[in-house]
């Protein structure tokens, strides 16, 4: 079945945001794509995306920051990662890959393209550990 050149730009904008979001995740959490379920990953769910997910995974800190922020486990997560670029608001997000704003890619194209970048690193930290 070939794509229509619509659905190629969506899911290019969804790879491209994802890149974006991976950089940051890689640099501020570099097993990040170990705490991700695939089977739940869904990214118009805030639990389940991965934020949510990370959230929810990670460092007591983040939590007692969400108590006290009031922030949701994606809210405060993703402000967690924000800090790192000084920026946080929903734009930053969809340009990251952790939402969707407008229809230049839709949840599931994000799911897509977060579900291969994860079986890729997952794959090549299998390969760095075996021949380690």
């Amino acid at each position: 079945m070939s794509l229509s050149k619509y659905e190629r730009a969506r899911r290019k904008s969804a790879r491209k945001a994802v890149e974006r979001g991976v950089a940051v995740l890689d640099a501020r959490m570099p097993t990040w794509f170990k705490k991700i379920t695939l089977k739940t990953l869904d990214l118009a769910d805030g639990c389940n995306c991965i934020a949510g997910q990370l959230a929810l995974r990670s460092r007591a800190a983040i939590v007692v920051q969400e108590l006290r922020d009031g922030y949701s486990g994606y809210a405060s997560f993703t402000q967690y990662l924000a800090r790192s670029e000084n920026y946080y608001s929903l734009e930053w997000n969809n340009e990251h890959g952790f939402t969707v704003m407008d229809a230049e890619h839709s949840f599931k194209d994000l799911d897509r393209e977060w579900a291969r970048v994860i079986r890729r690193k997952l794959r090549e930290a299998e390969a760095a550990q075996v021949t380690s």
